[in-house]
């Protein structure tokens, strides 16, 4: 018995026609609008660009190029969206400074090394993309033509007086029909590999210029690694601030209680009622600011609202129950697809910008708006306070940031100029 060919690794798998067939019909989808899509791309970029650098000694070209660079990211996007599903790896990356125009500095955008690899891949694309369509119609109309020539020769033979083909110019002893679809036979078992590899060439090509490159990998390494440095030093900011809230307030109230309970007790046992009844009357008043501050400090922790009902229900709750009158405008369709971590950390920048304002603000009203888009989630508190309002390290504010810095977003608080603080959240969705 020959052992070596019954071992499972000189066996390969059964070859489906099927899966040929379907990755041949996925692979010409992609390939096929490639000629439109890319001359129009590299036409729009090479015009625009000749524009804005034959203008830039004006100063007129940089937003022209920033404009450009800003289509050429939005067009790589996109082409990775299509070649994911070829085979294309694409490690995930987090949010970075470049992922946004908004905000940013032109210089910014044109010193971006990534911005012009997607910029020369719309260029370079174009020669590669003509070679690849030409052969993957070249392939698809031997394949149809060869395939169904027993009908269109018929035909052509009719109409054609002088119907010389090359069956007739190399005199070869077959049937014309039967020679052309051979040929087209020939054309069917190669269009696979063919159109294959030709989104393999693609592929290639956006690896080359599309994807980090080591040096942003690195860096994207370095960012998550402040990440969790900075959530590891918001969760025992918090936890410090918690414990010292507890024991400069609920703690040193609940010690007095029990005094007063004893004090009572110790009145009652005596028979002097009058006293015992106002302390206890005391005591109760306490009890009420006992209650009071620990529902303060619960808001530290996420309520249950926020994972049985979602976020837009949490913040409305936490506005309601606000201390400064709040107004909430929210649009916040599709949150309950957001990451739990991104939605709690939402429900703590309202409540401590709530909080903020009725500690510190003066403020009369606060206006929380927050908005869910397909990219980022937006969170704005403006109160008509005082204004003033900085990041001071070992803060609730700072810690805040510390929070959402962590989870790949950003804090602004600024003072409005008609009075007031406004505090701008933005967290990746």
């Amino acid at each position: 018995m020959n052992t070596e060919t019954d071992s499972p690794e000189n066996t390969s798998p059964p070859l489906d026609i099927r899966d040929l067939a379907n990755n041949a019909v996925r692979d010409t989808r992609y390939l096929l609008p490639g000629l439109f899509v890319d001359t129009a791309k590299f036409s729009f970029l090479v015009t625009l660009v000749c524009v804005g650098v034959g203008t830039s000694v004006i100063w007129v070209g940089l937003p022209i190029l920033v404009f450009t660079l800003s289509c050429a990211h939005r067009w790589a996007n996109w082409e990775l969206s299509r070649l994911r599903p070829l085979g294309l790896e694409t490690p995930k990356l987090g949010p970075q400074e470049s992922d946004s125009f908004a905000g940013m500095k032109w210089m910014t955008v044109l010193r971006t090394q990534r911005y012009w690899r997607e910029f020369l891949h719309g260029i370079v694309v174009f020669p590669l993309t003509i070679a690849t369509w030409s052969s993957v119609v070249t392939w698809w109309a031997g394949v149809l033509g060869g395939l169904t020539s027993f009908i269109w020769y018929s035909i052509l033979d009719r109409v054609l007086t002088d119907n010389t083909d090359v069956v007739d110019l190399l005199h070869l002893p077959i049937p014309h029909t039967l020679f052309y679809t051979l040929f087209g036979l020939l054309f069917a078992v190669t269009l696979p590999w063919v159109v294959r590899r030709c989104c393999l060439a693609h592929i290639w090509l956006a690896k080359r210029f599309l994807l980090a490159t080591d040096q942003e990998l690195k860096a994207e390494i370095a960012r998550l690694s402040r990440s969790r440095e900075q959530l590891d030093a918001a969760e025992v900011l918090s936890r410090q601030r918690l414990e010292h809230d507890i024991h400069d307030g609920p703690q040193q109230k609940l010690i007095r209680l029990g005094m007063d309970l004893a004090t009572a007790q110790r009145r009652l046992s005596e028979g002097d009622v009058e006293t015992a009844g106002a302390t206890l009357a005391e005591a109760r008043t306490l009890t009420d600011a006992t209650i009071s501050e620990l529902r303060a400090l619960s808001r530290g922790f996420a309520p249950p609202i926020l994972k049985d009902r979602g976020l837009d229900a949490a913040l409305s709750s936490i506005c309601a129950g606000s201390v400064v009158p709040a107004r909430l405008i929210a649009s916040l369709e599709g949150a309950e697809t957001l990451p739990e971590p991104i939605a709690s950390a939402a429900y703590f920048a309202v409540a401590e910008g709530l909080t903020n304002a009725a500690k510190h603000s003066g403020a009369s009203e606060v206006l929380v708006n927050a908005q869910l888009d397909t990219s980022e989630l937006t969170i704005t508190v403006v109160d008509d306070g005082k204004g003033g309002a900085q990041v001071v390290p070992g803060h609730g504010l700072a810690g805040l940031l510390d929070r959402v810095e962590g989870h790949g977003g950003s804090m602004v608080v600024e003072t409005v100029a008609a009075g007031g603080t406004k505090m701008t959240i933005k967290l990746p969705r």
